[in-house]
């Protein structure tokens, strides 16, 4: 059994086995940074009107993203406890593996370039629509493992700040967006 503030020595299964605990941490950070960041960014107007006027790909994923935002706030909950989990119980395994000054610029460097920056760019890139419809099960099924702790909290974030919907554009929003459709278009009056 080994004492605090050791490390596993290498080549051994529990090193290894702690190594794919820390790899898995880094990806399941990432994934659920990546999530927040392109899913919440998702407004409820683009989706409907990918469902509505978009390709058959695009409908299908639209559909998809739909679902799993139904509420916001319980999805934006959810993955927060997801990622807060990761990030933390990672310098807990690093510090199995490396002395702790390592582990937490390790995990810190880890958690900031994979966890958080490369994911975030990825979820809003040009696929991003694509990649939210791939995850969405998996998203959904951590909103219902983690319904115990991240409902009650939604509720209060809905109570306390209003049902999070991403309603999309007022009505002089809409309007103007049109004019600017029309004008990008050359078929503008001019007023």
């Amino acid at each position: 059994e080994e004492s605090a503030g050791e490390q596993l020595p290498p080549g051994t299964p529990e090193f290894y086995a702690t190594l794919g605990i820390v790899v898995f941490l880094i990806s399941c950070a990432a994934v659920m940074a990546g999530c927040q960041m392109g899913f919440m960014s998702i407004d409820a107007t683009t989706l409907r009107l990918k469902e509505e006027e978009g390709t058959a790909e695009e409908k299908r994923c639209a559909s998809a993203v739909s679902a799993a935002l139904t509420n916001r706030h319980h999805l934006l909950v959810a993955l927060l406890i997801c990622n807060a989990a990761a990030n933390e119980a990672l310098p807990i395994f690093l510090d199995k593996l490396v002395p702790s000054e390592v582990a937490i610029l390790v995990s810190v460097t880890c958690v900031l370039i994979f966890g958080e920056i490369l994911p975030s760019a990825l979820m809003l890139g040009p696929r991003q629509l694509m990649l939210a419809a791939a995850l969405a099960p998996a998203v959904r099924g951590l909103m219902i493992i983690t319904s115990p702790l991240s409902v009650p909290i939604a509720r209060l974030l809905d109570v306390a700040l209003g049902h999070s919907e991403a309603s999309g554009f007022k009505r002089n929003e809409f309007k103007a967006l049109v004019r600017m459709q029309a004008r990008a278009k050359g078929w503008a009056q001019r007023s």
